[in-house]
């Protein structure tokens, strides 16, 4: 049939026209590839780069400004803390309204307010409180106020009044405030020591610089530093923070006082903070309020703007210190910028170098001094988070302690370490315990009962009279050590002193008292042992003279 196509296309063509037709395919392909655009033809972005547990953000250019912003609803507190920190010191109290803080009535000055000073501030207290509770009821008839009334009633003329805190209240927001200028000076001074290692800790958290300088509101940088309501060292950590960011608080150490451990805690914390509220102004202040209240206070005023915030919410416990906690790191930032502008001879201290040396026994601090050629007041700087029942007699540096010597080089240490005589490095510490005192009984007994000294003993429960115990009184017993000297970690009892026996397998106490010639009373007696029967093999008595 004519027109028909018949079996396959290759059977019906040229042999030279299939090459011929894949040369012109070629040809229109590179023309449809040149008029594409040569973005599709890029990479794909690689995917972003985390680390466990949280992806790293973005490196953003921000300036203190745009992470720390101020308004002008700010600027009475920030004007209010940045007098309190370089015009007025601590023996200076500064009485103010607790709402309207640049409303401040009068200065007292303890040092020339006589023998009771503050009595005087109370009582000073008390009298404005009087004279505002008296204007209330004239507050809207000015004209009616004379004196000091009407002086106190000038220092609101130009304030804005916000219905919460009402003119007429001003009675119930007296308040007093300590001047920090000397205080914040020697914290400026201290600061150097610190600042260097917390900016790096920091940085590493993805947390600002500038909140290196947050310890200096919280405690002026002194690690010693403890608060009414147990917050502790440079950062004011809580217990439950400090538990949170799993640091050791024991009898004999409290890393919430290290300067390098607690600032790395305290850089989690914030940053923990600043990823759940999204703002640094809010993860500050949830560093004084608390995480979930700034997430309610969020939620309850319907924004996330710290001024909206401050005079807005009424949530429990957010008051004073809460409200004015941004507004204070704001002042502190400024002074801290230009501090040379307010203090004389505020220069910042070199920065501390110290190496680590990791305690391979423990041993006490009167040892580390003498081998160490260090003074203890030197031990102590260097290592804050060490507590005070480790410096007491008996009691020791923890074993695998992490100890601050000064310097750089670490060789001398273990070299004088190794000098250390085998007998005053300790394996293994059995705990201290607690003893009650019976009735009849001496310090020097319960010693000797014990087998610890005299003089140990008084000092660890902080007895000056060893003559003054009394029955039912609670004693710390110093807990026995095990030398480093033998490889075995077991405890091995001391030979019984003059006036003790060590009970046999089988003895018996009627047996003990026969042999030294007393009755079985007077050495239970004195031993506070109420079941006569009740004796061990190893127990050592102590027994009665004649």
């Amino acid at each position: 049939m004519t027109g028909e196509l018949q079996g396959p296309l290759s059977d019906r063509t040229p042999s030279g026209a299939p090459r011929v037709r894949k040369l012109i395919y070629l040809i229109l392909l590179a023309g449809f590839l040149m008029i594409i655009p040569s973005a599709l033809y890029l990479p794909l972005p690689p995917k972003p780069i985390s680390i466990d547990p949280f992806p790293v953000p973005p490196v953003e250019e921000s300036t203190p400004e745009t992470l720390f912003p101020s308004t002008e609803s700010l600027k009475p507190q920030i004007e209010f803390w940045g007098k309190i920190f370089t015009d007025y010191t601590r023996s200076q109290v500064v009485i103010h309204d607790s709402w309207y803080v640049d409303v401040i009535y009068e200065v007292v000055d303890m040092k020339t307010s006589g023998a009771k000073p503050w009595e005087m501030v109370k009582k000073t207290r008390k009298k404005y409180e009087g004279l505002l509770e008296e204007m209330g009821e004239h507050w809207d008839s000015p004209e009616a106020l004379q004196g000091e009334s009407r002086r106190i009633y000038s220092l609101f003329k130009d304030i804005s009044e916000i219905p919460r805190f009402s003119f007429k209240d001003a009675h119930r927001r007296v308040r007093l405030q300590l001047g920090q200028a000397d205080s914040f000076r020697q914290g400026i001074i201290w600061s150097g020591r610190y600042l260097d290692t917390m900016r790096t800790i920091l940085a590493e958290h993805s947390v600002p610089k500038e909140l290196a300088y947050l310890p200096l509101i919280e405690s002026a940088y002194n690690p010693f530093a403890r608060s009414h309501v147990g917050a502790t060292g440079m950062w004011q950590l809580m217990r439950q923070t400090g538990k949170q960011y799993r640091l050791r608080m024991d009898k004999e150490i409290d890393e919430r006082r290290d300067p390098v451990i607690s600032t790395r805690a305290a850089a989690r914390h914030l940053a923990r903070n600043y990823e759940v509220l999204g703002s640094w102004p809010l993860a500050i202040t949830a560093y004084n309020y608390g995480l979930q209240g700034m997430v309610n206070a969020v939620r309850d005023v319907g924004s996330d703007q710290i001024d909206r915030i401050i005079q807005e919410f009424d949530g429990r416990r957010f008051e004073f210190a809460s409200r004015n906690f941004y507004p204070e790191f704001l002042a502190a930032l400024e002074v801290c910028r230009n501090y040379a502008a307010y203090y004389e001879d505020a220069e910042p201290e070199p920065a501390l170098v110290a190496i680590q040396f990791e305690t391979p026994d423990h041993v006490a601090v009167s040892t580390i001094e003498k081998h160490f050629g260090l003074t203890r007041t030197e031990i102590r700087a260097l290592n804050p988070a060490l507590l005070p029942s480790v410096y007491q007699e008996g009691s020791f540096i923890p074993k695998g302690y992490l100890l601050n010597l000064p310097g750089d080089d670490p060789e001398p240490f273990k070299t004088a370490y190794a000098a250390i005589p085998q007998d005053l490095k300790y394996q293994a510490v059995r705990q201290a315990k607690t003893y009650r005192v019976r009735r009849g009984q001496t310090l020097s007994e319960i010693a000797r009962l014990h087998r610890v000294s005299l003089r140990s003993l008084a000092r660890y429960n902080g007895i000056r009279n060893t003559q003054h115990i009394r029955a039912g009184q609670r004693l710390k017993i110093p807990g026995q050590y095990v030398s480093a000297v033998p490889k075995s970690l077991k405890f091995e009892s001391p030979s019984p002193e003059k006036g003790q026996h060590r009970v046999r397998r089988g003895e018996t106490l009627s047996g003990i008292a026969q042999k030294y010639g007393i009755s079985a009373r007077s050495i239970a007696k004195l031993n506070a042992i109420k079941n006569f029967r009740k004796i061990r093999a190893g127990q050592v008595l102590i027994i009665p003279e004649g």
